[in-house]
C-alpha cells in the first residue's frame, strides 16, 4: 500500500536515494494475455511508476537508479520474448533519461551468467556457462563498486558476455 510505504519514508525527504530496479518473471509456453501484460508490468512498468511517485514524493536531493537488464536482449533466439522486451525498455529508459536531470544518476547494468537460483532453473547450461558464469557473491562486490559513483553509464557483467556475444551470438 503506497500510503503506508509514503509515511516510512518521509524521513527522507530531501536526502540522497538510491533505488534498485530488479524484478524477474519469465514467459512460459502457456502464457496468455494476461501473462504477457504481467511480464512488462512486473519486469518495467511497474518499478518505473515506483520511481516517479518516488522522485515526485520525496524530491530527493540526489536520487540514483540502478536498473538491471540482461544479455538476453541481445539474443535473437530468446525464447523469452516479454522477458526480453520489457529488459530492453530499461536499455531504452537509460538513454531517454540519463541527460535530462542533473540531480538524478542513472546506472544500467546489463547481467549475465550469475548464478542466482532462477538463472541456474531457467537458463540451460552448456560447457561455456559452466566455465564463465559467475557466484553471487563476486557481482554484488563488482555492483558495489560500480555504484559508488554519479556517473550515468551502461556496465556489462561479465565482460566476458560481450566478447562470446560478438563471437557466438549469444
Amino acid at each position: 500500500n503506497w500510503q503506508i510505504l509514503a509515511e516510512r519514508l518521509k524521513k527522507y525527504k530531501n536526502k540522497k536515494i538510491v533505488i534498485f530496479l530488479n524484478a524477474a518473471i519469465f514467459d512460459r509456453k502457456e502464457d496468455n494475455f494476461i501473462d504477457k501484460q504481467l511480464i512488462l508490468n512486473v519486469n518495467f512498468f511497474n518499478q518505473i511508476k515506483f520511481v516517479h511517485k518516488i522522485k515526485n514524493f520525496l524530491d530527493p536531493e540526489k536520487l540514483k537508479i540502478i536498473f538491471f537488464s540482461s544479455f538476453t536482449i541481445y539474443n535473437d533466439k530468446s525464447k523469452l520474448p516479454y522477458y526480453k522486451i520489457s529488459k530492453s525498455l530499461f536499455y531504452e529508459e537509460f538513454f531517454r533519461l540519463k541527460d535530462k536531470n542533473e540531480n538524478i544518476c542513472y546506472k544500467l547494468f546489463v547481467l549475465a551468467g550469475i548464478k542466482t537460483e532462477s538463472y541456474l532453473k531457467n537458463s540451460k547450461r552448456n560447457f561455456f556457462n559452466k566455465i564463465i558464469d559467475v557466484d553471487i557473491d563476486h557481482a554484488v562486490d563488482f555492483i558495489l563498486k560500480k555504484i559508488s559513483d554519479d556517473d550515468n553509464k551502461i556496465i556489462f557483467y561479465p565482460k566476458i558476455y560481450v566478447f562470446l556475444q560478438k563471437l557466438l551470438f549469444i
